[in-house]
């Protein structure tokens, strides 16, 4: 047991002597204190590995952990798991970069304190309605009053500034607080409980939605549904999260702020392009600004600013959500609501 000892740190070392720390056989005990010590450090040892070789695994078997789903636009099986930390889970497809199949969730998170920041920026929310009107406007023939659905309404931002430059709009939202808060101002809102909009075909000449689309359960089946009331050369125009984003991109699911828990979708401007495109629409140049005579001196001053530090967030890559503007087919010889436009499937416009 002596020699057991030389591998002692103190005694490899010098520092101490053997013979004369342990006298009379003492080593012995010391020999089998120390042989126990260096036992339950290997032990511990070997759990530690154990452990880090499980959770290595535990991390690749989530990384090649697919869903038996197909992806709801391209088909492609294989979608690759992408989770949010402590949030949620989405699923994207590797060909078309569309993040799907979030879990939706119950019509009360979108009650009560969901609308409350809006109320405190309602009157900047007016004032960016107003210009997101403008650009619509210069896509309408103005020789008659434009019937506008916005879909999601919130606060009624969009109602309001429709009331102010003379359009009849009307808006539903899927929360019952955000519908009483419009019509406490004598806004024009619906309570909707699913897909189904409570209006005939053919009904509005322009349907909007701002942050609405990655909500849906089923975007195909919506936006056939939005497809239905708008009338044959009527403007379809939206606003959500872009996946494409180089800040998105960079930052990945640390993300939070951007991957909210409510969002089942999470779209780039060209795969949500071919959904409206298969739902019968056809995707448009996005205008800038339209006439900055509709405004007066100080709207239209802000309206310039607005697109000009958007503009700049673009060609910074930290723009975080885009714009998409889409036309109803005409169907007949009947001349459309809505001047024509040029085609463009590349145009981003926040």
């Amino acid at each position: 047991m002596r020699d057991f000892l030389k591998f002692s740190p103190a005694v490899s070392c010098g520092l101490i002597n053997a013979d004369s720390v342990y006298p009379n056989g003492s080593t012995d005990l010391i020999a089998e204190v120390a042989d126990s010590y260096f036992r339950d450090w290997a032990s511990q040892i070997d759990r530690f590995v154990q452990q880090f070789v499980l959770q290595r695994d535990s991390r690749r078997e989530d990384e090649m952990e697919t869903c038996v789903e197909p992806c709801q636009l391209c088909g492609v099986g294989n979608l690759q798991k992408f989770e949010i930390p402590n949030s949620s889970v989405l699923w994207v497809c590797r060909d078309c970069e569309l993040y799907q199949y979030g879990e939706i969730v119950d019509e009360q998170a979108y009650a009560g304190d969901y609308h409350s920041g809006y109320e405190v920026h309602r009157r900047g929310k007016i004032r960016t309605a107003r210009i997101r009107l403008n650009r619509i406007r210069s896509r309408l023939n103005l020789s008659s009053r434009p019937r506008v659905l916005d879909v999601g309404c919130s606060i009624g931002a969009t109602l309001e500034a429709a009331r102010q430059i003379g359009w009849d709009a009307v808006g539903v939202d899927v929360s019952q607080d955000a519908v009483d808060y419009c019509c406490q101002r004598d806004l024009s809102a619906q309570k909707v409980d699913g897909l189904r909009l409570p209006f005939p075909d053919n009904e509005f000449d322009v349907v909007v939605n701002w942050h609405v689309i990655e909500h849906v359960a089923d975007v195909q089946a919506t936006l056939a549904e939005w497809h239905r009331v708008i009338r044959p050369g009527g403007m379809l125009v939206m606003e959500t999260p872009d996946a494409a984003s180089p800040r998105v991109r960079k930052r990945g699911a640390s993300y939070r702020k951007f991957w909210a828990p409510e969002h089942t979708y999470t779209f780039t401007y060209q795969n949500l392009k071919r959904f409206i495109e298969r739902a019968g629409l056809t995707v448009e140049r996005t205008p800038m600004l339209g006439s900055l005579f509709n405004f007066n001196p100080l709207l239209g001053g802000y309206a310039a600013l607005y697109q000009s530090y958007h503009g700049l967030r673009r060609l910074l890559g930290i723009q975080k959500a885009f714009q998409i503007f889409a036309r109803k087919k005409v169907m007949d010889s009947a001349t459309p609501l809505l001047a024509s436009a040029n085609p463009c499937l590349d145009e981003k416009v926040a």
